[in-house]
């Protein structure tokens, strides 16, 4: 059991967690929390945990440690929900369970900096390189050798570079297709490729890269000799322009985003489907980035943003003179001709608007508002909708022609609750950015938050959870780690939260047990066909099943 210390000081909370080891507080920057109000001395109090009680010792302090009207003198024990006032600020005494106290994942890497304040070279990547050499590579090759796949392998490796502080997150890719992913993949990264693999490091500093890089290079080694079906290949340049999927632990949307790299290569239309909040813009960026045309102008509109008649010349353009003071402009369709045009929200127009739609698809022309005189208008469509489009064509609110037009490719996005494996890792990116923008360091997420997240629904998806850790970036100081209280009560509260598991072993098992689940759900149960998809022998795979508690599909006799 952990204890902290809540008070609020200039209209912000503070959180002073106390370990085993008790605390010094006070105003001085050498104390293990500092409090910057000027009635707090320097060394004000030290606390020290005791038994089911915190002792309170007074250092001297010039404006006194008081509890219920009265000075403290000596030492003092307190109990949970008792207040403490250290000058003129005052500090409930709380009760912290185990698992909400210490971060566990997501914490941004620490850079030692000297006592004179000078800037240093940073040494704690380089250290890390070293203590992975020495410690972690030996094992690694051990549990490398029982692996049955390389995507068993791919997801040691980067498990391991993690744990073991190389940096703050890596991925493994396999011809765009990403094998595994830890940590927080954000900022600049190393990056080394080998054959058909890619390996990169997030969060390494400048300065240690070069350690960082070799490290790469050595398990892209590995990887490739692992693999039987890999051709050998020089290495790849350490930066590549190609578009890069978002890293992501869930099948489906591996699948979407492995086949939108195919699709992408073509001028077929597209259709993106989901919640609110899924990521639909961001697959369609990525749809015109790997284009191999990136640099073709691709814009974008809401078209639920606007009233019917200034949607119309939003697209089509307007001609002067069409209503008192309007100028001559031109619409998306024509300013995006020979590139891609992203309409978002396109269930939310008028069947008139939808029909000048069709008219420009088919002639790759555009008529402007008032005129007649045709314009050329070549563009690839990218339209994006949370409703139901078949129901509206069978209700005639959407036309049947156009829905066939736009949905030469169909891409259904996942909601964030059917792809939970993905909730700590995001979580974790969302709020590294958000304390970067503060300029503080992250310090991750406790295990109790992360259960808490994992429970929630997550009703406004992505980009519901990337507010949120927004919100909770205001409210912590540097390094300290994001606990369950922080977060919105309904987050909290959500009833038949599913724990995730304690540790690095127990989150590692529960991403396998969905790529599992969701490859045998695609083969229709076939055991030899999920075998091949997977990398791995049938019998791994029913061993694998067995030791991560899964039962074998019920609906086939085991293959022979």
């Amino acid at each position: 059991m952990r204890w902290r210390l809540r008070g609020r000081l200039a209209g912000r909370e503070l959180r002073l967690l106390i370990g085993s080891k008790g605390a010094v507080v006070g105003s001085a920057g050498d104390c293990d929390h500092v409090i910057a109000d000027p009635t707090v001395s320097r060394r004000h109090v030290r606390v020290q945990p005791a038994e089911d009680q915190l002792e309170f010792e007074d250092l001297g302090s010039r404006n006194g440690t008081w509890f219920e009207g009265a000075r403290l003198a000596g030492v003092v024990r307190l109990s949970p929900g008792q207040k403490v006032r250290l000058g003129d600020v005052e500090l409930a005494i709380e009760h912290v369970a185990e698992d909400d106290a210490v971060a566990v994942f997501g914490a941004d890497p620490v850079r030692e900096v000297p006592r004179d304040g000078r800037d240093a070279a940073p040494t704690m990547v380089a250290a890390a390189v070293v203590r992975f050499c020495l410690r972690e590579f030996e094992p690694l090759l051990v549990r490398i050798a029982g692996a049955g796949s390389p995507d068993e392998t791919a997801v040691l490796m980067t498990s391991t570079l993690v744990a073991a502080g190389l940096g703050c997150g890596a991925a493994i890719t396999r011809e765009r297709t990403t094998l595994a992913c830890a940590g927080i993949l954000e900022g600049e990264a190393v990056s080394a490729g080998l054959g058909p693999y890619r390996l990169r490091i997030h969060g390494v500093p400048a300065d240690d890269r070069p350690g960082a890089e070799s490290v790469a290079r050595m398990l892209l080694a590995v990887l490739v000799l692992s693999d039987p079906a890999a051709p050998s290949a020089p290495a790849q340049p350490a930066t590549s322009t190609a578009a890069e999927p978002p890293l992501t632990s869930s099948p489906a949307l591996r699948d979407i985003y492995r086949d939108a790299a195919r699709l992408a290569q073509s001028r077929l239309n597209v259709l993106v489907t989901g919640e609110s909040g899924t990521g639909k813009e961001l697959l369609a960026r990525y749809l015109h980035e790997a284009s191999g045309e990136p640099d073709d102008r691709f814009l974008v509109l809401n078209c639920a943003a606007l009233p019917a008649d200034l949607l119309d010349a939003e697209l089509f353009g307007i001609e002067s003179g069409v209503a008192t003071g309007v100028q001559a402009r031109a619409g998306r369709f024509e300013l995006a001709h020979g590139g891609t045009l992203f309409l978002d929200e396109i269930g939310d127009m008028s069947l008139d608007t939808q029909a000048r739609i069709l008219r420009v698809l088919q002639e790759k022309q555009v008529y402007r508002v008032g005129s007649h005189r045709p314009l050329p208008a070549d563009v690839r469509i990218i339209a994006a909708t949370h409703r139901d489009l078949p129901a509206m064509v069978k209700a005639g609110s959407f036309r049947l022609d156009l829905y066939h037009r736009i949905a030469d490719w169909r891409a259904e996005l996942p909601p964030l609750r059917d792809r939970r494996e993905d909730i700590a890792g995001l979580a974790a990116l969302f709020l590294s950015r958000a304390c970067a923008a503060r300029g503080i360091r992250s310090g991750g997420l406790t295990q109790a938050a992360i259960d808490a997240l994992c429970g929630y629904a997550w009703p406004g998806n992505v980009r519901e959870l990337e507010r949120e850790m927004s919100r909770v970036a205001l409210f912590v100081e540097e390094g300290e780690p994001v606990s369950s209280d922080l977060f919105r009560a309904d987050i909290r509260e959500t009833p038949g939260q599913q724990p995730v598991g304690t540790g690095l072993a127990a989150a590692l098992a529960e991403a396998e047990r969905q790529v599992i689940a969701g490859t045998l759900a695609q083969c229709g149960g076939r055991v030899t066909e999920a075998a091949r998809r997977l990398g791995i022998s049938r019998a791994t795979l029913y061993r694998r099943l067995e030791q991560l508690g899964m039962e074998p599909p019920a609906s086939r006799p085991r293959e022979s």
